[in-house]
């Protein structure tokens, strides 16, 4: 038996047209979908795809974007979301960065993930972060280059308990002189001693240096 599906659109710019009154209907604001940056038209599974970028032009969070997924079945998802909370989200994150003398360079950007649900902007941080089981804040760190891998392991070990008083799912990686010592998934099931960690920069340090002569 053939089971026929009503697509909601069926060319560019109907496409676009439905991913603007959707996001219109879930924020109650009006948004507009930049043209010139990264509208991606593609089939998959049957379906017809737009992958673009859109902005909030009205109202309090007027210039703030987001990314939009749409497909001809009427499914959409965005993360408008995850950008609202970016600048709450990483604010620990960088006071507890800047604070320590053992890094070079850092950075630290929250990472969203798109979603079909609608937010409110008084929907608490804390909560946002039990409805997007995957968002987290990134950090890179860069450490001095030449130190042994036992004190780069003192280090990351005190940068990782630092971190973590955050409150906020994080994934850490931790570069020195190029290489990549350490990485620290997000969900913080990773519990490190000083001598397990080391022995983890001595292989990372060792295949990366392997690497780089072949």
């Amino acid at each position: 038996m053939e089971i026929s599906v009503k697509k909601v659109f069926d060319t560019r710019d109907t496409a676009v047209a439905f991913a603007e009154k959707r996001l219109r209907e879930k924020y109650g604001t009006r948004f507009a979908v930049n043209e010139n940056k990264g509208v991606v038209s593609q089939t998959y599974l049957y379906k017809s795809i737009l992958l673009c970028a859109a902005k909030c032009v009205e109202g309090v969070h007027a210039g703030m974007g987001c990314s939009v997924w749409v497909s001809d079945f009427g499914e959409e998802m965005d993360d408008f979301a995850a950008n609202y909370y970016r600048g709450e989200a990483e604010a620990p994150f960088l006071d507890i960065l800047s604070k320590n003398a053992d890094l070079v360079g850092y950075e630290a950007v929250f990472v969203g993930s798109k979603t079909s649900a609608a937010f409110t902007p008084d929907l608490p941080l804390k909560d946002y972060l039990k409805k997007c089981r995957s968002a987290h804040v990134a950090c890179m760190v860069e450490l001095a280059e030449g130190l042994a891998p036992e004190h780069y392991a003192g280090q990351i070990r005190w940068l990782i308990k630092g971190l973590l008083q955050a409150g906020i799912p994080f994934a850490l990686r931790a570069r020195a002189g190029g290489r990549m010592l350490f990485v620290y998934g997000f969900d913080g099931s990773s519990r490190w001693t000083q001598e397990d960690l080391t022995r983890e920069i001595e292989d990372n340090i060792r295949h990366a240096d392997a690497k780089r002569f072949q």
